[in-house]
């Protein structure tokens, strides 16, 4: 041991540069030992403290406790003064988790407060794959929920696998997702959603009405009928006869809330007479394409008209 003329003093060296200063070619150079064979909980180990004369006391610490009775578990526990008191800022424990402000971290690090960067925009965590870095996440992977209380901008694109689901309302009242099995597009309507309506700049355009699957439109319902799609085009024969064989009926419908009074025709018996405007749903039910029906009506109407006319004709012939 070395202590010079201003009182420095060298432990291993001979010209220490400071108050105190060990060195020792092992690389251990100071040990605090506690001489006792008994740890309780929180019982300090050793720790080093740092006083100033301003103070009167310790303003700041770093001290080794036992972490369980019994064991050989311990944490760092780091303390510092923030003007009226001295309390522990930071802990490592003894699984080597990290508490800033938090005295049980329960992950690597667990932060009591917020983290920001030198400078906005600025900083990256995470690997190749899964970055945050100036501002910006790389692809992003969630595996429970993400909660956000503002607004999400997204200036790219909202990738969803097959069967994934897309909810809305507090209640997933409404939920959209591609069934990639039976390649359909899903929309699902729960009991508390009433219908789905399209605005236009507070104008509503289109509504879908779940309870009785009503869809209305505020202008023309307009399909395509223009003659450079069509081929093997034929004037339809027997119109008269077709319309003739088809009923028309009023009924109640039994597989919706709407139970006012409907009129329309019987699918299975449309087939029988025009099958070309009868179409199989998925489920095996029958829908009717009432609108083609119009082609037959007209058909329907000039040949009665012809009729018409005929008797016309013949009933001048015989008041002349």
């Amino acid at each position: 041991m070395t202590i010079t003329s201003g009182g420095n003093v060298g432990i291993g060296t001979t010209s220490p540069a400071t108050n105190l200063e060990i060195s020792d070619a092992s690389g251990s150079v100071l040990t605090l030992r506690r001489a006792d064979t008994y740890l309780g909980s929180g019982n300090v180990i050793g720790d080093i403290n740092f006083d100033a004369d301003v103070a009167g006391s310790t303003i700041a610490s770093i001290k080794g406790r036992a972490e369980e009775t019994g064991t050989t578990k311990s944490f760092l526990a780091f303390y510092t003064n923030n003007g009226s008191s001295t309390t522990q800022s930071m802990r490592i424990d003894s699984s080597g988790n990290v508490g800033i402000g938090v005295t049980a971290p329960a992950s690597a690090l667990q932060v009591a407060g917020d983290i920001l960067p030198s400078a906005d925009n600025t900083g990256v965590i995470g690997n190749t794959a899964y970055t945050w870095a100036n501002g910006q996440f790389t692809n992003l992977s969630v595996n429970s929920t993400l909660t956000v209380v503002s607004t999400l901008n997204v200036r790219s694109a909202i990738d969803l696998a097959d069967s994934d689901v897309l909810r809305f309302g507090s209640s997933d009242d409404f939920k959209m997702y591609y069934d990639g099995a039976a390649n359909e597009m899903e929309f699902e309507m729960e009991a508390s959603c009433n219908q789905i309506r399209v605005h236009d700049n507070g104008t509503t355009r289109f509504t879908f009405a779940r309870s009785t699957g009503n869809f209305t439109a505020t202008g023309d319902v307009v399909a395509y009928s223009d003659a450079r799609v069509k081929e093997n085009v034929k004037t339809i024969d027997n119109a008269l006869d077709k319309i003739m064989s088809m009923r028309g009926v009023s009924y109640n419908r039994t597989d919706t809330e709407d139970k006012t009074k409907k009129v329309g025709v019987i699918a299975q018996e449309i087939q029988q007479v025009l099958p070309e405007v009868v179409l199989v749903q998925a489920d095996g039910m029958l829908g009717v394409s009432y609108g083609n029906i119009f082609g037959v009506l007209i058909e329907a109407i000039k040949e009665q008209q012809q009729q018409i006319d005929e008797l016309k004709k013949r009933l001048d012939g015989v008041t002349n």
